[in-house]
Order: C-alpha cells, then sequence, then structure tokens
C-alpha cells in the first residue's frame, strides 16, 4: 500500500464511511486493511496541510495602498504589482495573497483628510 492515496480512492473510502451508520460503523474491523487505508490517507492528508500552513506563515507580507480615489481603485502593493479593483479592497474582493508574489496581502487603511 502507498502512503499516497489517490484522490479518487480517498474520495470513495470518505464517501463510504459518510454513508455508513453508527451500527456499521462500530462494527468495523479496525484490523482491515480499508480501515489502515483510511488512516494512512488522513495522516497524509494532515501533514500535508500542516506543510502548507507552515508555508503561508513563512510567506513574507506585501502591503497594498490605494494609489488613487475609490472611483479610480488603483491598488499598488510592495512587490511592484499594480491591480485596479472596481468593486472594493482587496478584503471585500476575498483577496488574502498578493497573486503577484503570493505575499500575504495586508491593505493599509485610507487617511481620511478632513480639510
Amino acid at each position: 500500500m502507498s502512503d499516497r492515496m489517490t484522490d479518487e480512492r480517498k474520495y470513495q473510502l470518505f464517501a463510504h464511511m459518510r454513508r455508513m451508520s453508527l451500527e456499521e460503523f462500530c462494527s468495523v474491523d479496525f484490523g482491515s486493511e480499508l480501515y489502515a487505508e483510511v488512516l494512512n490517507g488522513l495522516e497524509a492528508e494532515s501533514k500535508y496541510t500542516n506543510q502548507l500552513e507552515a508555508q503561508v506563515k513563512a510567506q513574507p507580507d506585501c502591503t497594498w495602498i490605494l494609489e488613487d480615489d475609490w472611483d479610480n481603485a488603483s491598488w499598488q502593493g510592495d512587490c511592484g504589482a499594480t491591480w485596479n479593483l472596481d468593486a472594493g479592497g482587496p478584503k471585500e474582493n476575498g483577496m488574502k495573497f498578493c497573486p503577484d508574489c503570493g505575499g500575504n496581502l495586508i491593505e493599509q487603511a485610507l487617511e481620511v483628510d478632513d480639510g
């Protein structure tokens, strides 16, 4: 059995487990190959997720500043990225990472001129 389960096989196993009744689940042979395959798949997926989370935390920040007014909405990133957003800022558009450098996107607040 390989350490890396195919996505199709994982889907099949997880779908099967979701359809099981409590009685069926309680009668599972926890020494079976199927159960071992599911556990190996879950463990591999967990390790992969942890690696991705560590990579995201290690990414540098990329601060985006609104260069024009909200009507022209041109955003400039530390990395040199320039993006025009038609409606709202990066956060309102669900952006968490800079599409150019991959850094964690930090939106700099607008300074309001009261004068």
